[in-house]
């Protein structure tokens, strides 16, 4: 069964991840915590950006940012709920679905070369760099996935109110 096909392998330091990832690894892990905080509610895990460059297949939490991302380019698997039966019924999936972890990989370059490439923010961070507040509209335009302002407004949440917060 599926106990003889899953191994968990020991951390590794940090300026090694992607290529550790990149030779041992399948599937990555990015679980956080959900709820009404706006921190954990549009959380990006650093590891959810390493796994992807990386070409793994990746379980998440269901975030705003991370399940959008992963609904969108379509290279793993959301979390219904952060519990131990939903990670079961997410390894139940997987199991079913293990023949198409290369299919997966390739789509998670594809979101890594898409939204986690420098030539992506470098203009954005630029203007933000010399124009500071000013810039921050314009930011947030450049570094936010249209599909994820989408949802954002089908939320109500207004970007104008996420700045707000942020200063």
């Amino acid at each position: 069964g599926m106990e003889a096909q899953v191994t968990f392998l020991d951390p590794v330091p940090s300026e090694q991840i992607l290529y550790a990832a990149r030779r041992d690894g399948d599937i990555g892990f990015a679980f956080c915590q959900t709820g009404q905080c706006l921190n954990w509610r549009f959380a990006l895990q650093n590891k959810f950006i390493e796994y992807t460059k990386a070409g793994l297949a990746v379980i998440t939490s269901d975030t705003a940012e991370q399940g959008s991302i992963i609904r969108d380019y379509q290279f793993g698997w959301v979390l219904e709920e952060n519990s131990v039966q939903g990670i079961e019924r997410v390894f139940d999936r997987i199991w079913k679905e293990r023949n198409s972890l290369p299919e997966l990989s390739e789509k998670a370059w594809e979101c890594a070369d898409k939204l986690f490439h420098w030539d992506t923010y470098e203009a954005a961070l630029n203007d933000l760099i010399e124009n500071g507040p000013k810039a921050r509209g314009h930011y947030m335009e450049c570094a936010v996935d249209e599909k994820l302002l989408e949802s954002w407004e089908q939320e109500d949440i207004q970007l104008s109110e996420m700045s707000e917060l942020k200063s």
